[in-house]
């Protein structure tokens, strides 16, 4: 099996960042490119984090995707919203 095959399959099981945001996406009736232009990011940067290809950091994409996908960035990369108590 080639290897970004490999990471694909990895990406889509249920408790990875990967695999949340593509729920979401679909959830929402979007595509990959709406999403990314949504929240002002390349869309292969969204479809490499949506593969599992790669990890965003807390910055401003991470941010801009939750606000689009309409949860916090703490659910997309941990599966639980955080206490803001």
């Amino acid at each position: 099996m080639k290897t970004r095959e490999r990471t694909r399959r990895i990406a889509r099981s249920d408790g990875d960042f990967g695999a949340r945001i593509r729920r979401l996406r679909i959830r929402q009736g979007m595509t990959q490119v709406e999403i990314a232009k949504l929240a002002e990011i390349g869309d292969r940067t969204y479809r490499a984090w949506e593969y599992g290809e790669a990890v965003p950091n807390m910055g401003p994409g991470l941010r801009s995707v939750a606000a689009v996908l309409r949860v916090s960035p703490g659910y997309l990369l941990f599966g639980e919203e955080q206490d803001h108590a």
